[in-house]
């Protein structure tokens, strides 16, 4: 334990330091854009997920039923993670038959032009795939913020808590102001409880208000916005396994 303290120290003794270098603006990576790279999504651990099967090649070592771990870097986040909401989307992802494979995302416009059967709920388009309806979030973590921007996609049943937070953060003031704030200028808490219908039970995401950020913060969010809303970048749905949306009306887990 000690040791780890010490190189934790270290490297944020070299953090600071690189940042008062002058690099002169070379960036080795200035050609990597939305087509070249994917904002990682957050997973949230049910009893099922593969990183918990020690045999699946997906294994996360430490990664627990009802945890939270980023689908790229494989971190372990733990049962609370605090968010900064920077973007939310409502959009269509189209599914293969029993989500056999991403096909695409779209809107909700185009998505009602390509239905041709919505029997119970379930929206079909002449190829047989299904689209379904999604809640995308973009986060930053105000405890992890070296991870950059997170996805978040909440799908069916477990867009009723997503509505809930939508409904928090369009209605938070600033204190004693008339003032609304921003979504980006927000701390929610992401923690997780068990919900259940017919078909079994799942760990699902709640969240609840923890404060607002600091200006700097603020800043460093309003930035990734304006990079999410040109299109600089998006998270991919390609970069998740069939199973991995939360969606446990139909027995898939995220």
């Amino acid at each position: 334990m000690a040791t780890k303290e010490i190189v934790k120290k270290e490297e944020e003794v070299m953090d600071l330091a690189l940042t008062d270098m002058d690099f002169g603006g070379v960036d080795g990576f200035s050609g990597v854009d939305s087509t070249t790279s994917s904002v990682p999504f957050i997973k949230l651990m049910q009893a099922i997920s593969p990183e918990l099967n020690k045999k699946k090649p997906e294994y996360v070592e430490g990664a627990q039923s009802g945890m939270f771990i980023n689908n790229i870097t494989k971190e372990v986040y733990g049962e609370v993670l605090r968010i900064i909401p920077v973007l939310f989307e409502r959009v269509y992802v189209e599914w293969l038959p029993d989500r056999g494979g991403f096909v695409a995302q779209h809107s909700l416009a185009t998505a009602k032009e390509l239905t041709i059967t919505e029997e119970f709920g379930k929206w079909v388009t002449a190829e047989g795939n299904d689209l379904v309806e999604t809640y995308m979030y973009y986060f930053m973590l105000p405890d992890h913020l070296e991870d950059g921007l997170v996805a978040l996609a909440l799908s069916k049943s477990n867009i009723k808590a997503g509505k809930t937070l939508n409904t928090a953060v369009t209605r938070k003031f600033f204190p004693n102001t008339a003032k609304l704030a921003p979504s980006f200028t927000q701390i929610y808490r992401m923690e997780v409880v068990e919900a259940s219908n017919d078909k079994g039970s799942w760990n699902q995401p709640t969240f609840k208000f923890d404060g607002f950020v600091k200006p700097d913060i603020a800043k460093m969010a309003s930035e990734f916005l304006k990079s999410l809303s040109s299109g600089e970048k998006k998270a991919d749905f390609n970069t998740l396994n069939d199973e991995e949306v939360i969606d446990r009306e139909e027995g898939a887990a995220f």
